[in-house]
Protein backbone atom coordinates (compact mmCIF):
# COMPACT_ATOMS: atom_id res chain seq x y z
CA UNK A 1 0.00 0.00 0.00
CA UNK A 2 1.09 3.59 -0.68
CA UNK A 3 -0.23 6.75 0.40
CA UNK A 4 1.22 10.15 0.07
CA UNK A 5 -1.12 12.67 2.27
CA UNK A 6 -2.00 16.01 1.59
CA UNK A 7 -4.00 17.53 3.60
CA UNK A 8 -4.42 21.29 2.26
CA UNK A 9 -7.43 20.26 -0.47
CA UNK A 10 -10.61 18.45 0.55
CA UNK A 11 -10.12 15.92 -1.76
CA UNK A 12 -8.98 12.54 -2.40
CA UNK A 13 -7.47 10.23 -5.40
CA UNK A 14 -7.09 6.54 -4.77
CA UNK A 15 -5.43 3.79 -7.25
CA UNK A 16 -6.14 -0.22 -7.07
CA UNK A 17 -4.34 -2.34 -9.77
CA UNK A 18 -5.04 -5.72 -10.03
CA UNK A 19 -2.87 -8.43 -12.11
CA UNK A 20 -5.35 -8.61 -15.10
CA UNK A 21 -3.36 -7.20 -17.93
CA UNK A 22 -3.47 -8.13 -21.86
CA UNK A 23 -0.90 -11.00 -20.79
CA UNK A 24 -3.45 -12.95 -19.68
CA UNK A 25 -5.70 -12.56 -22.56
CA UNK A 26 -5.75 -16.73 -24.23
CA UNK A 27 -5.07 -16.79 -27.67
CA UNK A 28 -7.81 -16.17 -29.89
CA UNK A 29 -9.16 -13.39 -27.49
CA UNK A 30 -7.17 -10.71 -27.63
CA UNK A 31 -8.73 -8.32 -26.21
CA UNK A 32 -10.33 -9.69 -23.70
CA UNK A 33 -8.50 -7.82 -20.85
CA UNK A 34 -9.14 -4.69 -22.35
CA UNK A 35 -12.94 -5.20 -23.12
CA UNK A 36 -13.52 -6.69 -19.14
CA UNK A 37 -11.79 -3.50 -17.56
CA UNK A 38 -14.07 -1.32 -19.91
CA UNK A 39 -17.35 -3.15 -18.89
CA UNK A 40 -17.15 -2.53 -14.90
CA UNK A 41 -18.44 1.04 -15.49
CA UNK A 42 -20.90 -0.20 -17.86
CA UNK A 43 -23.06 -1.92 -15.44
CA UNK A 44 -23.09 -3.13 -11.98
CA UNK A 45 -25.60 -4.13 -9.34
CA UNK A 46 -28.81 -3.00 -10.73
CA UNK A 47 -26.98 0.23 -12.35
CA UNK A 48 -27.00 0.74 -15.26
CA UNK A 49 -24.66 2.31 -17.66
CA UNK A 50 -26.40 5.72 -17.27
CA UNK A 51 -26.75 5.56 -13.50
CA UNK A 52 -23.39 5.07 -13.06
CA UNK A 53 -21.96 7.80 -14.49
CA UNK A 54 -25.22 10.32 -12.91
CA UNK A 55 -23.98 9.48 -9.88
CA UNK A 56 -20.36 9.86 -10.53
CA UNK A 57 -21.80 12.90 -12.27
CA UNK A 58 -23.60 13.73 -9.14
CA UNK A 59 -20.28 13.27 -6.67
CA UNK A 60 -18.32 15.35 -8.84
CA UNK A 61 -16.21 12.96 -9.05
CA UNK A 62 -14.33 10.86 -11.65
CA UNK A 63 -13.68 6.74 -11.84
CA UNK A 64 -11.28 5.29 -14.70
CA UNK A 65 -10.04 1.94 -15.81
CA UNK A 66 -7.15 1.01 -17.83
CA UNK A 67 -5.32 -1.83 -18.98
CA UNK A 68 -1.68 -2.66 -19.66
CA UNK A 69 0.26 -5.72 -20.11
CA UNK A 70 0.50 -6.64 -16.80
CA UNK A 71 -2.45 -4.73 -14.52
CA UNK A 72 -6.05 -3.33 -14.48
CA UNK A 73 -6.05 -0.12 -12.67
CA UNK A 74 -8.53 1.24 -11.11
CA UNK A 75 -8.51 5.27 -10.40
CA UNK A 76 -11.02 7.19 -8.46
CA UNK A 77 -11.18 10.76 -6.80
CA UNK A 78 -13.40 12.83 -5.06
CA UNK A 79 -14.14 15.55 -2.45
CA UNK A 80 -13.41 13.97 0.97
CA UNK A 81 -17.42 14.45 1.77
CA UNK A 82 -18.24 12.24 -1.24
CA UNK A 83 -15.28 9.72 -0.78
CA UNK A 84 -17.60 7.23 1.37
CA UNK A 85 -20.35 6.98 -1.59
CA UNK A 86 -18.03 6.84 -3.95
CA UNK A 87 -16.05 3.87 -2.34
CA UNK A 88 -19.35 2.14 -2.77
CA UNK A 89 -20.05 2.65 -6.09
CA UNK A 90 -16.27 1.88 -6.67
CA UNK A 91 -17.06 -1.42 -4.77
CA UNK A 92 -20.08 -2.43 -6.17
CA UNK A 93 -18.18 -2.12 -10.10
CA UNK A 94 -15.49 -4.26 -8.62
CA UNK A 95 -17.60 -6.61 -7.05
CA UNK A 96 -21.11 -6.73 -8.67
CA UNK A 97 -19.85 -6.49 -12.45
CA UNK A 98 -23.56 -7.06 -14.27
CA UNK A 99 -21.54 -7.24 -17.95
CA UNK A 100 -25.12 -6.41 -20.01
CA UNK A 101 -25.46 -8.09 -23.13
CA UNK A 102 -26.59 -4.77 -24.69
CA UNK A 103 -23.30 -3.39 -23.10
CA UNK A 104 -20.88 -5.90 -24.31
CA UNK A 105 -22.12 -5.85 -28.03
CA UNK A 106 -21.67 -2.00 -28.07
CA UNK A 107 -18.06 -1.74 -26.10
CA UNK A 108 -17.21 -4.21 -29.04
CA UNK A 109 -18.53 -2.20 -31.72
CA UNK A 110 -16.23 0.52 -30.97
CA UNK A 111 -13.36 -1.42 -30.07
CA UNK A 112 -13.46 -3.02 -33.80
CA UNK A 113 -14.12 0.53 -35.08
CA UNK A 114 -10.46 1.87 -32.72
CA UNK A 115 -8.98 -1.13 -34.69
CA UNK A 116 -10.41 0.13 -38.14
CA UNK A 117 -8.62 3.72 -37.03
CA UNK A 118 -4.95 2.25 -36.22
CA UNK A 119 -5.15 0.75 -40.05
CA UNK A 120 -4.73 4.52 -40.87
CA UNK A 121 -2.52 5.37 -37.92
CA UNK A 122 0.96 4.60 -39.01
CA UNK A 123 3.19 4.93 -35.84
CA UNK A 124 0.53 2.58 -34.27
CA UNK A 125 0.45 0.29 -37.20
CA UNK A 126 4.27 0.21 -37.03
CA UNK A 127 4.22 -0.41 -33.06
CA UNK A 128 2.01 -3.32 -33.72
CA UNK A 129 4.38 -5.49 -36.21
CA UNK A 130 6.98 -4.70 -34.58
CA UNK A 131 5.85 -6.24 -30.89
CA UNK A 132 5.24 -9.38 -33.28
CA UNK A 133 8.17 -9.82 -35.18
CA UNK A 134 10.09 -8.62 -32.37
CA UNK A 135 8.29 -11.10 -29.61
CA UNK A 136 6.92 -14.12 -31.82
CA UNK A 137 4.59 -16.02 -30.23
CA UNK A 138 5.32 -14.36 -26.60
CA UNK A 139 2.04 -12.79 -25.09
CA UNK A 140 3.95 -9.56 -25.47
CA UNK A 141 3.86 -9.97 -29.60
CA UNK A 142 -0.08 -10.01 -29.18
CA UNK A 143 -1.78 -7.05 -29.60
CA UNK A 144 -3.71 -5.79 -26.47
CA UNK A 145 -6.52 -4.58 -27.98
CA UNK A 146 -7.25 -7.52 -30.05
CA UNK A 147 -7.56 -7.82 -33.48
CA UNK A 148 -10.98 -8.05 -35.65
CA UNK A 149 -11.36 -11.88 -35.30
CA UNK A 150 -10.21 -12.09 -31.80
CA UNK A 151 -12.89 -8.83 -30.75
CA UNK A 152 -15.85 -10.27 -32.42
CA UNK A 153 -14.87 -13.93 -30.89
CA UNK A 154 -15.15 -12.52 -27.90
CA UNK A 155 -18.69 -13.24 -25.42
CA UNK A 156 -19.96 -12.47 -22.70
CA UNK A 157 -19.18 -15.50 -21.09
CA UNK A 158 -15.82 -14.99 -21.77
CA UNK A 159 -15.76 -11.52 -20.39
CA UNK A 160 -17.34 -13.04 -16.68
CA UNK A 161 -14.68 -16.04 -16.78
CA UNK A 162 -12.18 -13.72 -16.86
CA UNK A 163 -13.17 -11.40 -14.07
CA UNK A 164 -13.71 -14.64 -12.01
CA UNK A 165 -10.18 -16.01 -12.57
CA UNK A 166 -8.05 -12.62 -12.42
CA UNK A 167 -10.11 -10.07 -10.64
CA UNK A 168 -8.92 -10.72 -6.69
CA UNK A 169 -7.72 -8.84 -3.88
CA UNK A 170 -4.74 -11.01 -3.68
CA UNK A 171 -1.80 -9.33 -5.10
CA UNK A 172 -3.32 -6.15 -5.64
CA UNK A 173 -1.72 -2.77 -5.24
CA UNK A 174 -3.74 0.19 -3.75
CA UNK A 175 -2.18 3.94 -3.45
CA UNK A 176 -4.07 6.86 -2.39
CA UNK A 177 -3.30 10.28 -2.18
CA UNK A 178 -4.98 13.80 -0.38
CA UNK A 179 -6.47 14.40 2.09
CA UNK A 180 -6.65 10.75 3.67
CA UNK A 181 -4.91 8.42 6.33
CA UNK A 182 -3.70 5.03 6.24
CA UNK A 183 -7.06 3.55 7.91
CA UNK A 184 -9.23 5.42 5.23
CA UNK A 185 -7.21 3.88 2.35
CA UNK A 186 -7.23 1.13 3.57
CA UNK A 187 -11.21 0.60 4.29
CA UNK A 188 -11.42 1.97 0.54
Amino acid sequence: RLLIPEHSRPMATVHLSLRAGTLHDPPGREGLAHLTGQMLLRGAGDLSHEQIAERLDYLGSYAGISVDRHLTSVTADALIRNLDTLQELIQLTLTRPSFPEEEVERIKRQRLAELDQIRDHDSSLGYRFYARRLFADHPYGRPGLGTENSVEAITRADLVRFYEDRYSAHGALEAGCGDIDEARLEAF
